[in-house]
């Protein structure tokens, strides 16, 4: 069997690296994949009529490759997920290991997430939702300023603010929502409540 590793960074090597020690597993590819990717036996970048493909958003070409080369294809970011790159992948008849674009609502809106989460009942801190950035100012102002501010979407795990002042907080709604750091991704944000203690 060959497999595609949809990935750019060292959690697609690391599972490339997994599926390559399979006796199962003939091939792996990686796209885009990066300098580590060819490291191990029996893996390679992908590329399609000798070009690598460009990157985690290029479903067309991924979808393209998979269907000519791959039995079943991995997904590592949340990025192609919230594309629809299963979705794509599961209409050509492949298997693939990742949620369908529905599904990753949980992992691309924070905003959504957490009002799912209220809803259920899943114990989660106190928290507010603005696509305002002065009534989310003004919020703070109010508060202790021990928040957590997040950018609602997928920020590559970088749009998450932890805030031990009124100042910070302010500061990290203005890079989200004003100065537009993580573009769409901070559209709007979560404002929640900072909790103390061990992280389980």
């Amino acid at each position: 069997m060959n497999v595609l590793i949809v990935d750019a960074g060292g959690r697609g090597n690391a599972i490339a690296h997994a599926f390559s020690r399979s006796e199962k597993v003939k091939k792996v590819f990686v796209a885009p994949g990066n300098a580590g990717s060819e490291f191990f036996e029996k893996c390679e970048i992908a590329k399609l009529e000798g070009k690598q493909i460009s990157s985690i958003r290029d479903i067309e070409n991924i979808v393209k490759f998979a269907k000519l080369n791959a039995e079943l294809v991995f997904i590592g970011p949340e990025e192609p997920l919230s594309l629809g790159v299963v979705d794509r992948l599961e209409e050509e008849g492949l298997m693939v290991v990742g949620p369908k674009k529905e599904q990753t609502i949980l992992e691309a809106s924070k905003c959504w997430a957490k009002d799912f989460m209220k809803s259920i009942g899943v114990p989660i801190p106190d928290y507010r939702n603005f696509d305002d950035p002065e009534k989310a100012k003004e919020f703070i102002r109010n508060s202790n300023g021990k928040v957590v501010v997040k950018a609602d979407g997928l920020a590559a795990g970088k749009g998450v603010y932890v805030c031990d002042s009124v100042e910070e907080a302010l500061r990290a709604v203005d890079e989200i929502m004003v100065e537009k750091r993580f573009g769409s991704a901070g559209e709007k944000i979560v404002i929640e409540e900072k909790l103390e203690g061990i992280e389980v």
